[in-house]
């Protein structure tokens, strides 16, 4: 019997598949359009292709208690036929004979089509390492000879745009705290913001201001973004228990200047770090499922291990900033600098039944 590490093997050595979409974010409410071609480099018997686009969001994680909690949500679910084999008989609907093939052997380059419809309500793909939650959408094409099939999978990204008004964001706000410790020690923290709403890519204007009456010179002051992911479940063997589960992830962030590597006893430093959003999905809010919020995260301290003080800003991303005139509607293409981490196309191959398909 031949494996299916060998099948797979088998399949690579036999067809290459290329994707392309019209557009390299998605939309919800528009088309998804593009073209998938295939190389059949051996002789391939096939009886259709078809073309899947799927997406939908899982939640999974592990209460205190040691309890699995689960959730499932199903946004697009559509199948479209690319190609089938037809004989003449089955064209002019003629009595099909029984034992006439009814598979076709493809060699060379082939290309199909695809269109399919994104509904209204698909939300923001989301992924993250040790995140509790994914959204992910997709495109599986399947290569059929009979019941079993073979499987491509192409990863796309939606977005959908949450934009708000400029004249909404330009709010300057001063956070500031004073942390003690033993023997009337301190370290006075103290932020600025222009604003605390941003897309991708905007830079955070922040003026940070450090006095330092601790024991020691402070060598760690580091600014960052910090995901917070809030997903719910419900209990694997009891699905009419709900339980949250919230998960912080801290982003790539920058320190002191090189300029001024350590802040001495009894001295005040202020700074402005140069410092952009990341490539960041949307705040979003999908009701009994999951939320993903940010914040300006600023800690102090002797080194990253050795955290003395930590000061915390609730900030939002969005994907525009529109003029006061402008309706909220969604951004054009270009504008959307958004990575939403990414589903990465796969071209691993699975098969149903361990039979030599395509011999």
């Amino acid at each position: 019997m031949i494996t299916i590490h060998a099948l797979e093997q088998m399949m690579k050595e036999r067809i290459c598949c290329d994707v392309s979409t019209e557009l390299p974010v998605q939309l919800p409410g528009y088309p998804v359009k593009g073209t998938i071609s295939i190389n059949f480099i051996k002789p391939s018997c096939i009886t259709n292709i078809s073309a899947r686009l799927l997406g939908d969001g899982e939640v999974n994680f592990t209460s205190k208690e040691h309890y699995h909690f689960y959730n499932r949500r199903v946004y697009v679910d559509e199948t479209q036929e690319l190609w089938r084999h037809s004989t003449i008989n089955k064209m002019l609907d003629m009595q099909v004979d029984q034992n006439q093939n009814s598979s076709r052997v493809l060699q060379g380059r082939f290309s199909f089509n695809f269109n399919f419809n994104l509904p209204d309500d698909c939300v923001t793909s989301f992924h993250c390492p040790n995140s509790p939650v994914s959204i992910r959408y997709m495109i599986e094409f399947r290569f059929y000879t009979g019941e079993a099939y073979a499987t491509h999978e192409h990863g796309i990204t939606v977005l959908a745009p949450i934009g708000v008004r400029r004249d909404s964001i330009i709010h300057k706000s001063v956070h500031s705290k004073i942390y003690r410790f033993p023997k009337d020690r301190e370290i006075f923290l103290e932020c600025t913001l222009d604003r605390t709403i941003f897309r991708t890519a905007d830079p955070i204007a922040a003026h940070i201001v450090v006095t330092n009456k601790w024991k020691q010179s402070l060598k760690y002051v580091h600014m960052s973004i910090v995901r917070c992911i809030t997903a719910e479940g419900y209990m694997i063997d009891n699905s009419k228990l709900l339980d949250k589960h919230t998960a912080f992830i801290d982003t790539t962030g920058v320190g002191l200047p090189s300029s001024h590597p350590k802040i001495a006893i009894g001295e005040t430093f202020n700074f402005c770090p140069d410092f952009n959003v990341p490539a960041l999905p949307p705040s979003m809010d999908v009701g009994m499922f999951m939320t993903a919020s940010y914040y300006l995260k600023i800690a102090i301290g002797r080194a990253h291990n050795y955290v003395l003080a930590t000061l915390k800003i609730p900030i939002t991303i969005v994907t525009d900033v529109l003029e006061a005139d402008s309706m909220i509607t969604p951004v054009s293409y270009d504008d959307m600098l958004v990575d939403l981490s990414p589903t990465v196309s796969s071209p691993a191959t699975s098969f149903p039944q361990v039979v030599d398909l395509l011999a």
